[in-house]
């Protein structure tokens, strides 16, 4: 609101002059392929590395090692990673 009646003040001292206000839509930002890449890249060692430690995990679970509790963490993390894995190969296209 406030920056409609400054550029309302603005118009009103040139009462002689016709202004045409002309608003272009924003574009979206558009991150480069270099950082969806690398991204991805990070996004799917993560993904290797979660794999293993819930290998592990189901492994320390089967020797009542660990509770049921701490496998559903393990579990979820890696559904989490694959999760995003897919939003950023959707934002791709």
């Amino acid at each position: 609101m406030k920056k409609d009646s400054i550029i309302d003040k603005f118009i009103g001292c040139f009462k002689d002059i016709a202004f045409d206000v002309i608003c272009k839509p924003i574009k979206k930002f558009k991150v480069s392929d270099d950082t969806l890449s690398a991204s991805e890249k990070d996004l799917k060692k993560m993904l290797a590395k979660a794999k293993r430690e819930l290998s592990k995990a189901r492994k320390s679970h089967k020797h009542n090692k660990l509770s049921s509790e701490d496998l559903y963490i393990f579990e979820n993390r890696v559904d989490d990673i694959k999760e995003d894995i897919e939003k950023l190969n959707d934002d791709e296209i």
